[in-house]
């Protein structure tokens, strides 16, 4: 830079970092602002940052807070850079051309770090209402290392307008060449790309060049501790005060899925007793603001128990007493020291793998799905914004779903021995599927079966249809002349999943498919409210049902292709017909 440039930003350029204590949030804090200064010109600008006013240090522009006086500094980088990069380029600077360029607003074509700076702005505004701390971190990170990308190349920015698919390869191995690990390189080029979704929302380009591009392949294998590890460290107690409390928490976290934040601000208030006395957790997770209920199992009970008589004991619990604070685990140091401890806590209990809180996490949804409880209650207690998260436990291991396989088939025989005895319906059986199992006495209303064995008529219903039923809700509805046919309603129940699911997947067989339109139809069912028609339901056919299999990811779903490939592996050479006689059917 030359002495001229360094003549006008003495003479005429001032930064002014200042707070407006008449303006607090609901939190009490309020933000911190930039006051831009040129020729006697100025503006405001927010950094983003905030804090309490009792923080704010008037004379030196700055607070308590090192993190956040770091950051300062670093917008006042940003500014004289704005500042020197527009006085080099154009010859004229203001006020204005400055505030835009740091919004990115530029009348030119907006630039690469130009967008970044202000899509991160957007999200840090958002922290603590629709995003977490932790998320404006990490792309926080995402746009330190685009900079020193920009940087590495030997240009100040980059013309959106400009940038094709080359870049992307480009940064994928800049980011490569420096160590990281695939999943950190994927979510760099993320934020690469979502830079390019917003040119586009913002008609700067009319195309992402990046739509096509290809991410690192990555190994989504979440690690999580065997049974026999957690009794270790159930066994094994720490001298040093910070292991053992690593230790504790770890254990705590395995018998209820807390995640690190998340116990680090739980309060004894959010610790409640039902009516009969059963303890559970009661708490807003900290990532997502989704409340999650989560009962307290007897280790997790001892373990509180055992933290609140030790900050008995301890000199501070008056201190702390006075000054409000209930939480039940307290630690006097950061949490890397923490995860330090906790390493040094598996290496002395012999595991192998490297602990970590989250760990923690993924052996409370391992451990609660092999028990046998329901994804549902995991997810809730769990306090997963979507069940979609939660599912990731069902395909840890083969073995897992083995299980889950054989223990449906057992529980089905069983079902069906219970109605074979009781009720005697006529139900079908898991392997044989659309096979009658249940031999009958000669006599009564029958037909003859494959095997020869006379059975009874099944359940008539009104609708002029009969069917059978596989358990727990499930149906297979046969018309007339025993053609398969069911509404949305039983597809829902009979493949275990959502009525919205089935409509979606309908739809799209509808829309789509190139079954035959008599493969889509199946005539329609009344339906009958208080003895007046208030409508009709559509029947959907067996080729319908097959191919709306194909599009479902249940475990019931799963079952019936593998009856149906099996049926289609072992053709016969001749079809024996099973006839379910009703009324106003002809024989």
């Amino acid at each position: 830079m030359n002495n001229s440039i360094k003549t006008i930003m003495r003479s005429t350029f001032k930064i002014l970092f200042y707070i407006n204590r008449q303006k607090t949030k609901a939190d009490g804090n309020t933000a911190i602002l930039c006051r831009i200064t040129i020729d006697g010109k100025n503006t405001a600008i927010t950094t983003g940052e905030e804090c309490h006013p009792v923080e704010w240090n008037t004379k030196q522009g700055l607070t308590t807070n090192k993190k956040t006086n770091q950051r300062i500094k670093e917008f006042r980088d940003l500014v004289e850079k704005t500042y020197r990069d527009i006085l080099v380029k154009d010859g004229v600077v203001s006020v204005e051309l400055i505030k835009n360029r740091l919004q990115g607003i530029a009348t030119n074509p907006t630039t690469l770090l130009a967008m970044s700076w202000a899509e991160l702005q957007t999200v840090k505004e958002s922290v603590g209402r629709s995003r977490a701390e932790g998320t404006y971190l990490n792309l926080f990170y995402s746009d330190r290392n685009l900079r020193e990308f920009v940087e590495n190349k030997g240009v100040q920015d980059i013309s959106i307008g400009t940038i094709t698919e080359d870049l992307f390869e480009e940064y994928r191995f800049f980011l490569k060449k420096r160590g990281l690990k695939a999943s950190t390189i994927n979510s760099n080029l993320c934020w690469l790309s979502r830079l390019m979704f917003r040119a586009v929302s913002k008609r700067i380009i009319r195309c992402n060049p990046f739509e096509n591009t290809k991410y690192e392949k990555e190994e989504k294998k979440i690690r999580f501790l065997q049974k026999s590890d957690v009794m270790k460290l159930m066994a094994m107690k720490m001298n040093d005060k910070e292991a053992e409390l690593a230790r504790l928490m770890f254990v705590f976290s395995c018998f209820t899925g807390l995640a690190i934040s998340d116990m680090e601000n739980l309060e004894n208030k959010h610790i409640q007793t039902t009516a009969d006395e059963q303890m559970y957790i009661r708490k807003e997770r900290q990532k997502t603001k989704v409340e999650f209920i989560v009962p307290l199992h007897p280790i997790a009970e001892a373990i509180i128990s055992h933290c609140q008589k030790e900050q008995e004991r301890s000199e501070e619990y008056l201190l702390v007493k006075e000054k409000g604070d209930h939480l039940v685990f307290h630690r006097d140091c950061s949490r890397s020291v923490m995860d330090a401890k906790l390493s040094i806590v598996g290496k002395a209990c012999g595991i192998c793998q490297r602990l970590s809180f989250h760990m923690a996490r993924h052996t409370f949804g391992t451990m609660s799905l092999s028990a046998g409880i329901p994804i549902e209650s995991i997810a809730k207690m769990m306090g997963h914004a979507s069940i979609s998260s939660t599912q990731v436990y069902a395909q840890v291991t083969d073995k897992k779903i083995s299980e889950d396989m054989d223990r449906l088939i057992a529980k089905h025989q069983e079902k069906n021995k219970e109605d074979d005895n009781g009720k005697g319906n006529y139900y079908h059986r898991y392997n044989g599927y659309c096979q009658h199992r249940q031999k009958q006495k000669h006599g009564g209303n029958g037909m003859n079966t494959e095997d020869g064995i006379k059975t009874k008529a099944a359940i008539r219903l009104d609708t002029g249809r009969s069917y059978f039923e596989w358990g727990n809700g499930m149906q297979v509805i046969r018309r007339g002349k025993g053609e398969v046919a069911m509404t949305e309603g039983e597809l829902a129940r009979f493949f275990g999943v959502t009525w919205r699911k089935v409509n979606g997947r309908l739809r799209t067989i509808t829309e789509e498919s190139v079954l035959h339109p008599e493969e889509r139809d199946a005539d329609e069912r009344k339906i009958v409210t208080d003895k007046e028609v208030r409508g009709y339901a559509p029947l959907y056919p067996l080729p319908t049902i097959i191919a709306l299999s194909f599009l479902l990811d249940s475990v019931e779903a799963h079952l019936f292709r593998k009856h149906v490939c099996s049926e289609l592996m072992h053709p016969r050479s001749s079809v024996i017909p099973i006839i379910i006689y009703d009324r106003g059917v002809n024989s």
